[in-house]
């Protein structure tokens, strides 16, 4: 009788929070035993209509689970659009030689035309380019 009181308790929560789960691709259950014998959804994201209404299509993705027995869960929205993916250089690729001579070579033989800042913001695109 316990257990039924505090999951009644539980959805009545939910339910004065006005969130709701999100819509979820991928693995039904989030939960199980280490022998896979029990299998739960226990992990969720409750979104309020607001949050809803701001991000459309959000969708909640449960992805294999890995040490833990738990699977993590990715909350994600297509339309939002966060801007050009951050451009990032690894460490090594400056004791590279051969990274080092092809970015002297590109930056040396790339003359772009316009003023000083133009022209640097040119050059990066430039070697960001040849990098990638």
């Amino acid at each position: 009788m316990i257990k039924t009181t505090s999951i009644s308790e539980f959805n009545s929560w939910i339910s004065d929070m006005e969130v709701e789960e999100v819509r979820s691709v991928g693995r039904y259950f989030t939960w199980c035993r280490p022998n896979g014998t029990v299998m739960s959804k226990l992990d969720r994201f409750l979104l309020s209509d607001d949050w809803l209404s701001q991000w459309l299509d959000t969708t909640q993705f449960v992805l294999d689970r890995d040490f833990s027995d738990h699977c993590p869960i990715l909350l994600r929205s297509r339309t939002n659009d966060w801007g050009p993916k951050p451009f990032k250089i690894m460490d090594w690729w400056l004791k590279d030689k051969s990274f080092q001579n092809m970015v002297a070579h590109n930056w040396g033989n790339y003359h772009p035309s316009g003023w000083g800042g133009f022209a640097l913001k040119q050059k990066l695109k430039f070697i960001k380019d040849r990098i990638r």
